[in-house]
């Protein structure tokens, strides 16, 4: 029998992210708006700073799209590890 998996869509949903807001602030509504998917997120936002004609937002989304992918990268680097450990 199939697995049956439950695809959120994340085209067209809004954000959340300000860049008049502090940066913890911004990160953790990204985050929730994408439910808690690191990549989804880093995504959006990098694609919100390929959009942006203001200097402020382009910089201030790609440094946060940097954290995420980082983020992602360490979550995946660490599941790596756990895995080759269990011989």
């Amino acid at each position: 029998m199939k697995k049956s998996t439950v695809r959120i869509p994340t085209s067209g949903r809004k954000l959340n992210w300000h860049k008049d807001d502090q940066r913890k602030i911004r990160r953790q509504k990204a985050l929730n708006s994408r439910h808690g998917s690191l990549i989804q997120t880093a995504h959006a936002l990098h694609g919100l700073a390929n959009k942006s004609t203001d200097p402020e937002t382009v910089r201030k989304a790609k440094a946060d799209s940097t954290f995420f992918f980082a983020q992602h990268k360490k979550r995946i680097e660490l599941k790596s590890k756990k895995t080759t450990r269990r011989r």
